[in-house]
Order: structure tokens, then sequence, then C-alpha cells
């Protein structure tokens, strides 16, 4: 073998290397980045949580001044807290509490689907595996083998054979 496939096939080797940092490089960059895209949707699922809870927080005060006024107009207007008033009152109340969980399911709601995103985030960052890094240096170690002299040129008899060529 002469001076220059040897080196050839070294310079081969020290390309391939490369390449094999390279792409395992690339595949560290990409998990990172899956890991810290995953993180920040849990985030926002939390944040989501804590901004339904401050919502249904603010609204069941602002109903409880709405429907606490009730009472002391109807009372100074000289209507009975009884029968339909009451019934008014009481319905106000309902509605103020449906509207408070509604507020706080929207949350949820909102929530679990930054968690489903985080989950897949998560799933997408697990599943880069190196599997490129092994076809890279497949191919280059290919690269470097055809660049070889291809040995002699006259066939090598095979000890089966016993006639002449």
């Amino acid at each position: 073998m002469g001076a220059g496939a040897i080196i050839g096939g070294v310079i081969g080797l020290a390309g391939l290397a490369m390449q094999l940092q390279g792409q395992s490089a690339a595949n560290d960059a990409q998990r990172g980045m899956l890991r810290s895209q995953a993180d920040a949707a849990r985030e926002n699922a939390r944040l989501a949580r804590l901004e339904a809870a401050e919502n249904a927080k603010i609204q069941q005060i602002q109903s409880e001044k709405i429907i606490g006024g009730l009472r002391p107009q109807y009372a100074a207007a000289g209507v009975e807290l009884e029968g339909s008033v009451f019934d008014v009152i009481a319905n106000s109340v309902q509605n103020a509490e449906r509207d408070r969980l509604n507020i706080i399911y929207q949350g949820e709601l909102k929530a679990r689907s930054f968690e489903a995103g985080a989950g897949a985030y998560a799933n997408a960052a697990g599943g880069i595996s190196n599997i490129g890094l092994i076809g890279t240096g497949l191919s280059g170690i290919g690269q470097i083998i055809g660049t070889l002299p291809a040995g002699p040129s006259t066939p090598i008899p095979s000890p089966r054979f016993r006639g002449t060529l």
C-alpha cells in the first residue's frame, strides 16, 4: 500500500471523527432545546392554574359585593326578602358560583393542554437517538475503503478449483 493511500486513509478517518463529533453535538443541542420547551410548557401549565385560581377569587369577591348589596337595596325599597326576590338572590348566588367554577375549569383545560405539549416535547427529546451517528460512521468507513487500492489484479485461485484458468 502506498504512502498516498495511507495519508488518504488517515485524513478520511480524521474527517469521519469530525463528522461524528458534529452529529453528536447537533443531537445534544436538539435534545436540550426540546427539554427546555418541555420545561417551559410545564411552567405555563402551573401559571395557567394560578391565573385561574386568582381570576376565580376575583370573580367571587365581585359577585359577593354585588349580591351582598342586593339585600340592603331591596330592604331600603321596602321589599321583603321572600318569594321572587329571595329567588333572584339565590339564583344570583348559584350563577356566581357556576361562573367561578367555570373559570377554574377553563384554567385546568388550559393547563392540561400545556402539560400535553410538555409530554410531547419530552418524548421527542427522549426519542432522539444516536442512530444517525452509526449511519455517518458506516458511510465514512465506506468512503475510506473506496479510496484504498483494489489489491492484486490477478485472481486468487480457489483451493477447490483444480482446473486451469
